[in-house]
């Protein structure tokens, strides 16, 4: 009689070693499950939304898309004209040529935690490395970074999490600073010297200097200007207030 207890004792700890030898792996396996029903649904999603417009907003559609091309032929000539301009003098001057981003569509997919509207899974086709982060733009703003964590998969952090961080300029002097998230749909500019010239209203864009973004991307305006601890700190109103789950364009910067 005693045997028995001793055997599902036994048992009992076989069982719990092989639960979390394999734990990890399991765990893996239900996040890719997870992704393949986020990636069906939202491929369901878009095709019916895709028929919509087809056949009920066709005209409507077309004459946008007529539009954009337009836009969109105007710019890529504007830019042949500079690229052209560009190598000659490089050529004449013996300048090395620089090396262009790279720029990905991006699908933010899903949220990462339930409640949590700042921290979002990434699906595409853009090659990350460890410890390497990147900007996240929409309609020629900045709405977060994005990187890889140590599954592999491309996580974002947008406009709002904590962990969302990159250098800016403020105002036509280029005054420099760090751009931190400070709630939901706040933001301040850290580590601003003492005696900068800065105007509520002052526009801030991205920097270039953080390997990150490149310079001039749109972030939002000045709103207040506080001392603190030795420097300034500048609160501002965002460009990109809210994204829910869409396309968005992933850069990796040239070096």
């Amino acid at each position: 009689m005693k045997t028995k207890p001793l055997l599902f004792f036994i048992f009992f700890l076989i069982g719990c070693f092989i639960f979390f030898k394999f734990d990890r792996v399991l765990r893996e396996g239900v996040l890719s499950s997870g992704d393949m029903i986020k990636g069906f649904f939202w491929n369901t999603t878009e095709s019916i939304s895709n028929a919509y417009h087809k056949y009920f907003n066709q005209a409507e559609e077309i004459e946008i898309l007529m539009q954009y091309k337009d836009k969109y032929e105007q710019e890529k000539l504007k830019n042949m004209e500079i690229l052209q301009d560009y190598d000659e003098l490089a050529r004449f001057y013996q300048i090395p040529m620089p090396q262009y981003s790279e720029i990905f569509p991006a699908h933010l997919s899903s949220y990462v935690e339930l409640g949590n509207y700042k921290k979002v899974w990434i699906t595409t086709k853009a090659k990350g490395e460890p410890n390497q982060f990147y900007g996240l733009v929409l309609n020629q703003s900045v709405v977060g970074i994005a990187t890889e964590d140590e599954n592999g998969r491309m996580i974002g952090y947008l406009n709002g999490d904590p962990q969302c961080s990159y250098g800016v300029f403020i105002g036509k002097k280029k005054i420099q600073g760090i751009f931190k998230s400070a709630g939901a749909n706040k933001a301040v500019v850290d580590f601003v010297p003492i005696g900068s010239v800065i105007e509520v209203g002052d526009e801030v864009v991205t920097n270039g200097k953080d390997g990150i973004f490149f310079e001039g991307i749109k972030v939002g305006r000045v709103t207040a200007i506080n001392e603190v601890r030795g420097s300034l700190s500048v609160e501002i109103d965002l460009e990109m207030k809210h994204i829910d789950l869409s396309y968005v364009w992933l850069i990796i910067k040239g070096e």
